[in-house]
């Protein structure tokens, strides 16, 4: 973590990626903690830490540490959505237009009142044409504390992003229906990879058993994209695709630990890897290896 939060010093910005389930929007919360209030809180504790310190919170005080804020992108998702854009107020008289600012500049106007850290989270920012999104703001993070004249608003319009203003996205490796993202925007970016770990669902668990239960399932469940009896096609990484970690994470408040972590994988990883079948990603003979885990799930075992 601390590297991550020099890394960003250094960049401004950096993007967390991997495949589903590796933790990436967890991470990037907790990396935001860490900037905000120069500790990192435990895994369950994130939210509890994050929730009076979001910037749309009446109580956030400017200056007091700083504040942090989510969006999440989607092909919809435009620069009058993030930046600034037009929006149409209808009065008795007719409709009025003004200027609307969107989170980016929000938050660029809050960090530069303030000496805090302000950090503005970009979920799925490989969902939309970041591009387009960002227009001339592209050139402000990287020249940081110059200002650049927006679309909207006129020759006096411009906006600075503040060096005390970080930016964490996350992106989806497995996703091949969505867009790359463009070579002038990738060079404003760190990227910091996020892989299916053993060793974190090894260090989830007190209880031997249970341990020994759900690595047993992350092992099987691996070997369908890595090893000698890896089913993988030769299109894909097992770094971008393999079912992350989390998948394999029994829920602490469960009754029922054991049947928690079953229903998870029964219900969200098992058809994950029938649609990798389905899209090419995984070999055909993988059908029958799912067939089999499902069975053993809806037994109770593995």
């Amino acid at each position: 973590m601390d590297e991550w939060a020099e890394l960003l010093a250094q960049q401004g910005q950096l993007i967390f990626t991997g495949p589903p389930g590796t933790g990436k929007t967890l991470e990037a919360k907790r990396l935001a903690a860490r900037l905000i209030t120069g500790q990192v809180p435990p895994i369950e504790a994130v939210d509890e830490t994050l929730v009076p310190l979001r910037s749309n919170m009446p109580d956030v005080v400017p200056g007091a540490g700083g504040a942090w804020d989510i969006v999440q992108f989607h092909p919809s998702y435009n620069y009058d959505d993030f930046v600034r854009g037009i929006r149409i107020d209808m009065q008795p008289g007719g409709p009025t237009y003004r200027f609307h600012d969107g989170p980016l500049l929000l938050m660029a106007q809050a960090a530069r009142d303030s000496n805090g850290k302000f950090v503005l989270i970009i979920d799925e920012i490989n969902r939309a044409n970041v591009a387009a999104v960002l227009g001339e703001l592209i050139y402000a993070l990287e020249y940081r504390r110059q200002p650049v004249t927006l679309q909207y608003g006129g020759v006096d319009a411009k906006a600075i992003i503040p060096a005390n203003l970080f930016i964490i996205g996350t992106m989806n490796t497995a996703d091949r229906s969505i867009g790359h993202l463009d070579y002038a925007v990738r060079r404003r970016f760190a990227f910091v990879p996020l892989e299916p770990s053993r060793d974190v669902v090894s260090c989830n668990y007190s209880d031997g058993t249970l341990r020994d239960y759900a690595l047993a399932k992350f092992d099987t469940i691996s070997k369908l994209f890595v090893g000698d009896e890896s089913l993988l096609t030769s299109d894909y990484h097992a770094s971008d695709i393999q079912p992350g970690h989390s998948y394999f994470l029994a829920d602490r408040q469960a009754i029922d630990r054991q049947a928690n972590l079953n229903r998870k994988i029964r219900y969200q990883v098992v058809p994950l890897l029938r649609e990798y079948v389905a899209d090419g990603v995984l070999r055909s003979e993988a059908v029958q290896r799912i067939d089999e885990i499902e069975r053993e799930l809806a037994g109770g075992g593995l």
